[in-house]
C-alpha cells in the first residue's frame, strides 16, 4: 500500500526513486510524489 512516507526505487538505469510526500488516504486517494533520479558513472 502507498502512503505517506513511502519510497520506491526502479532495479533499471537511470535508478529513479520516488518519495510519496502526500497521503492518499486523506487526500481522496491521490499523491503527490517527487521523482529523483541518482546517476551513477
Amino acid at each position: 500500500m502507498i502512503r505517506l512516507g513511502t519510497a520506491l526505487k526502479s532495479k533499471e538505469p537511470p535508478h529513479h526513486r520516488c518519495l510519496i510526500l502526500s497521503d492518499p488516504e486523506t487526500n481522496g486517494e491521490q499523491v503527490a510524489l517527487v521523482r529523483l533520479t541518482a546517476v551513477t558513472n
